[in-house]
């Protein structure tokens, strides 16, 4: 039961199963529930902390998806089935995507014009100009936009799970909901895509 667990901690987490049943053996685990669950906490937090886990990406994903919707505020029927302000980091890109998703929900016209001069007087303006002047590289087209789009609200979707995942794993128990929330996810995970893209 023990190697089970550690191996759905490991593949959800996407840390090297190895060194988490290595650390958590480390560590001196007893049969406790409990303490058990602490102790593979401990070592996932440690493993985390070793291969330094990058949240530049997500952040220059929540950025890409801000100034996508700015460039073109069709696309945001595209995406709000699937994400919403509640997956962009507290602070500033929170605040920005619940507005820029509250304007276009009303089907208004959004801009960084618009934003930055709705923003101009708030003590974080800098930090929303920031968020907005994301540069995408490369081709421009619709279909690589689409494409960015799609692959980005991705990501996106992937890190609330993991977030979810993992908060659960700190409580008395795991919900299955959130276990089958993920699966059906990423069962349809290229058809959301799909959708995304046409």
């Amino acid at each position: 039961e023990r190697d089970t667990y550690l191996q759905a901690v490991a593949r959800e987490n996407g840390v090297d199963e190895k060194q988490l049943k290595k650390r958590t053996n480390e560590l001196g685990i007893s049969q406790d529930k409990n303490q058990e669950k602490e102790a593979v906490k401990e070592a996932f937090n440690e493993e985390k902390r070793a291969i330094r886990i990058n949240s530049d990406g997500l952040y220059n994903a929540q950025k890409i998806i801000l100034s996508l919707l700015c460039e073109n505020n069709s696309l945001y029927k595209k995406i709000c089935d699937y994400i919403s302000p509640a997956d962009f980091y507290e602070g500033p890109p929170r605040k920005l995507a619940s507005h820029i998703f509250e304007m276009l929900g009303k089907q208004e016209k959004c801009s960084n014009a618009t934003l930055i001069n709705y923003f101009c007087d708030d003590v974080d303006s800098d930090s929303y100009a920031e968020l907005l002047s994301f540069e995408i590289y490369g081709d421009h087209d619709e279909n690589s936009e689409k494409l960015q789009l799609a692959q980005t609200v991705i990501k996106i979707m992937e890190n609330r799970f993991r977030a979810r995942i993992s908060a659960d794993a700190d409580t008395s128990g795991q919900d299955i909901s959130v276990t089958a929330e993920y699966i059906n996810f990423m069962n349809n995970r290229a058809e959301i895509e799909k959708k995304i893209r046409n």
